[in-house]
């Protein structure tokens, strides 16, 4: 967990080359998908890349460039989430954290100025978690979900002034 939260992730994702067996192709493309943490430039991401490859007869190319990103933790939104997660576990803290996988929040900050924070309350520990994401039989514990919609369920009306 803490690898693609700290550097960059190279997974290679789709290889082509020839389209006939007999041949052999004079170039071949291989698609890698790049994760980045917030802050790191491309030219970072080059030299670990750069590092991983070592030298040799390749271009690199960045098709559809998506820096890691993030929003600064502050204001009513972190503000709402502290004063829910007093009031179902008190002396409980939000902690900062990376989130080691891609999210739509990215688009929502470019397009909106969006402030976007990954937080999803949960009783269980990461450990425990780990095996139940993206598995043959992804899931979450009830207790989870019923823990996500007592926050989903509060924190629009606390933001937007009309809670009770």
């Amino acid at each position: 967990m803490a690898d693609p939260m700290l550097g960059v992730t190279l997974a290679p994702t789709m290889a082509s080359a020839s389209n006939r067996e007999n041949v052999i192709p004079s170039r071949a493309e291989l698609v890698v998908d790049c994760r980045t943490p917030p802050g790191m430039t491309e030219a970072e991401v080059l030299e670990r890349i750069n590092g991983v490859l070592g030298d040799g007869d390749w271009r690199i190319e960045f098709n559809d460039p998506v820096v890691g990103n993030r929003s600064n933790y502050g204001g009513p939104l972190a503000e709402a989430l502290e004063e829910w997660v007093e009031s179902v576990e008190p002396g409980a803290k939000i902690l900062p954290m990376v989130m080691p996988g891609f999210s739509d929040s990215h688009w929502f900050r470019k397009a909106f100025d969006a402030t976007v924070f990954g937080f999803c309350p949960q009783r269980m520990t990461l450990a425990e978690t780990k095996p139940l994401v993206h598995g043959a039989d992804e899931r979450v514990t009830v207790a989870d979900v019923e823990l996500m919609e007592a926050l989903f369920t509060w924190l629009p009306p606390r933001l937007l002034g009309t809670a009770d």
